[in-house]
């Protein structure tokens, strides 16, 4: 048998050697264009999960209302105040609270910044008007948007009530006086109540201020809170 030698012309050669080129020259584009979307993407979701620089932050991360200038202990607002009727937009004492959603995830960005996260996890009460953009923010951040579909809210005006969300805890009774409003209820392991509270049944001793939510056990022992502006509704 016979060796066959194949002979590639010089011209030939310089042709092979400048596809070769052309294509490892392609290749190195690609990578670094993939590489660089990496990094992007990398960069972004950082961005949005974590502080840019590592640091302390205190509870809450964001800016919180000032508290009511002239406020009393809860046993005064309870003895003293005025009771609000319970009346629920949503009640479901079964609800369990889960650990992570998968809108939280970095992939969205809106709720995935984890100083946020933790805050929410930290607490029970949480109070907001249902304006839409708000409440959007509002329901998803609690982790409870799902369930915002089955709640009874009236549409006739956003400032009509304040609403109320509580997390594992019974809800027994509500108080207010002033710029306060006891909310007196029997801590749970599982739980989600979602309670109106009228604007109008609020007669707070300084408008201009904000209104303090206080989630109390029925002996007056404060567990959370949390706060809101006093808007005063146009339509009443």
């Amino acid at each position: 048998m016979k060796n066959h030698i194949i002979v590639i012309s010089k011209k030939h050669r310089i042709l092979v050697l400048s596809v070769c080129a052309a294509i490892v020259f392609a290749l190195l584009i690609i990578c670094n264009i993939r590489d660089h979307q990496v990094i992007a993407v990398l960069s972004t979701s950082m961005w949005k999960i974590e502080p840019e620089t590592p640091r302390n932050i205190d509870d809450p991360p964001f800016g919180e209302l000032p508290s009511p200038t002239k406020t009393v202990s809860v046993n005064e607002v309870i003895q003293s105040g005025t009771e609000i009727p319970l009346q629920f937009a949503y009640n479901n004492p079964e609800w369990k609270r889960q650990a992570y959603k998968s809108y939280w995830h970095s992939s969205t960005g809106r709720w995935s910044y984890v100083p946020d996260r933790i805050h929410y996890a930290m607490h029970r009460i949480f109070v907001t008007y249902p304006t839409a953009s708000v409440f959007y923010d509002f329901i998803h951040d609690l982790g409870i948007a799902e369930e915002s579909k089955q709640f009874q809210i009236p549409t006739r005006s956003p400032y009509e009530n304040i609403v109320l969300v509580v997390m594992q805890t019974k809800v027994e009774k509500i108080f207010t006086l002033g710029n306060q409003v006891v909310v007196v209820g029997k801590p749970a392991l599982t739980g989600l109540q979602v309670l109106l509270i009228p604007v109008k049944d609020l007669k707070p001793y300084n408008t201009n201020e904000s209104i303090l939510f206080q989630l109390v056990t029925d002996e007056g022992d404060e567990i959370d809170y949390d706060s809101e502006s006093y808007v005063v509704n146009s339509s009443q």
